[in-house]
Parts: C-alpha cells; structure tokens; sequence
C-alpha cells in the first residue's frame, strides 16, 4: 500500500541550486511535531489544532495512552492515518531517568518518496527519524530529532 501527502520545499538549495524537496519522512516528521508541540488555540487560524504534549508529560506514567494519542493525531490530520496503519510510526511511552517520556519512529521506504526522482544523491534523502520527548531534571520539556 502506498500513499503519498505532496511535496514541501526547503529555504536550502540542492547540489543544482534549486530548492530542496523535503522527504516524506520528514514531512510526516513535521506535521507529528508541529501537532504534539502546539497548544490548542495558540494559532487563531487553526484553533483545535495542537495536543500540548507538554502537559502530557506532566501526567502519570500509567495515564499517557500511546493508541488514545495515535487517535488524536490521526483526529488533527487524517493524512497520517494510513501511515500509522502501515507502522510507518510508532510511538512508545517509556521511563528515562525517573520522568515519562515518549519515543517516536518515523520510517518510510525510498519507493515511497518520489523526492528520489528529483536528485542523483539518494543517500541524502532522510528516509528515518526517531524523537524522544522528556523532561529534564528541572521538569522542562527536552526533546531530540535523529
């Protein structure tokens, strides 16, 4: 099963000078995060958009329901459904140093990114991410994109 949700460009410029044509991967990356990341009502524009991870993270452990936020997600942008039922992500709540956390996969093939037709270097092409949300020893919320 394939699928694609479009093409997005970068303000970077590819080996040709043109501009870059993001993965989907990354976009997919993108649209996780700028879901978890924002609060609902933070942009006028979009008011029920954003789950305030943040406050999440302050929850119980037991309380953080992985299937309950795949839900809400694919509730914000049904685009990603498919690719939650083709566990191109997943998502993983762990302890890390005491404090909930939440671990990301984001993984597609080369096929299924057509950027790979637009450039000679498919080595560059990010086809994987994984992010970790926690909190800090401060209970500030961390997170890091590989």
């Amino acid at each position: 099963m394939t699928s694609t949700i479009g093409y997005d460009t970068t303000f970077e410029l590819d080996k040709f000078s043109k501009p870059r044509v993001r993965s989907q991967a990354e976009i997919i990356k993108n649209v996780v995060m700028y879901i978890l990341f924002s609060k609902p009502g933070q942009y006028p524009d979009l008011p029920m958009i954003g789950l305030d991870i943040e406050s999440k993270l302050y929850s119980f452990y037991d309380e953080i329901n992985e299937e309950e936020l795949k839900m809400d997600i694919i509730n914000q942008c049904s685009a990603l459904e498919i690719f939650f039922d083709s566990n191109f992500i997943n998502f993983r709540k762990v302890m890390y140093r005491n404090k909930p956390s939440l671990l990301i996969h984001i993984e597609t093939t080369y096929e299924d990114s057509h950027v790979h037709r637009y450039t000679n270097d498919a080595d560059s092409i990010p086809n994987r991410f994984r992010i970790g949300i926690t909190l800090d020893e401060l209970d500030r919320m961390i997170y890091n994109v590989l």
